[in-house]
C-alpha cells in the first residue's frame, strides 16, 4: 500500500506537473497574444499619432501663412483707402483752381475787350486830334499844348492799360495751358 502511494504520488506530481506546465503554456500563449495584440495597438497608435502631429503641424503652418497673408491684404488695403483719400483730396484741389482760374480767364477775357475798346478809342482820339491838330494849325499854342496834353495823357493811360492787360492775359494762358497739361 505504500508503494501504491509513494506511485499515486509521483503520478499525481507528474500529472500536477504537467497540467501546471500545460496552463503556463496556455497562459503564456494568452499574454503572449495578448501582448501581440498590445504591441499592434500601440504601434497602431503610434502611427495615428504620428500623422495626427504632421497633419496638426501643416495645418498650423497653413494658418500662420493664411495669417499672414491677411495681415498683407489689410496693409494693402488700407494703403488703398489711404490712396484714394489722397486723390479724393487732390481732385477736389484740382477742381477748385480749375474753377479759380475759369474765373481768371473769364476776367481776362473781359480785360481784353476793355483792351479793345481802349484801342479803338485811342485811334479814334488819334484820328480825332490829329484832324483837330490839322483844323486848329492857326489857333492859339496854349490849346494845341492842351490838346497834345489831353493826348498824351489818354496815350499814356492806354498804354498802361495795355501793358496790364497783356501781361494778365499772358499769366492766365500760362496758368490755364499749365493746369490743362495736368487734366490731360
Amino acid at each position: 500500500h505504500a508503494i501504491d502511494t509513494q506511485r499515486l504520488r509521483q503520478t499525481l506530481s507528474k500529472e500536477l506537473k504537467e497540467v501546471r506546465q500545460h496552463a503556463r503554456d496556455i497562459l503564456e500563449q494568452e499574454i503572449d497574444a495578448e501582448s501581440r495584440q498590445l504591441r499592434q495597438n500601440n504601434k497602431q497608435m503610434q502611427e495615428d499619432l504620428l500623422f495626427h502631429v504632421e497633419v496638426t503641424s501643416r495645418l498650423h503652418n497653413e494658418n500662420q501663412e493664411l495669417h499672414e497673408k491677411s495681415k498683407k491684404l489689410n496693409q494693402e488695403l488700407t494703403l488703398i483707402k489711404d490712396t484714394n483719400l489722397e486723390q479724393c483730396k487732390k481732385a477736389v484741389m484740382d477742381k477748385q483752381i480749375i474753377e479759380a482760374l475759369t474765373k481768371e480767364v473769364a476776367v481776362a477775357q473781359e480785360t481784353i475787350k476793355e483792351y479793345q475798346h481802349w484801342d479803338n478809342t485811342k485811334k479814334s482820339l488819334e484820328e480825332k486830334n490829329s484832324k483837330e491838330l490839322l483844323a486848329s494849325k492857326g489857333t492859339v499854342d496854349s490849346q494845341a499844348k492842351h490838346a497834345a496834353k489831353k493826348y498824351c495823357y489818354c496815350l499814356e493811360k492806354i498804354k498802361k492799360k495795355e501793358k496790364k492787360t497783356k501781361a494778365k492775359r499772358n499769366s492766365l494762358f500760362f496758368a490755364f495751358s499749365f493746369f490743362s497739361f495736368f487734366l490731360i
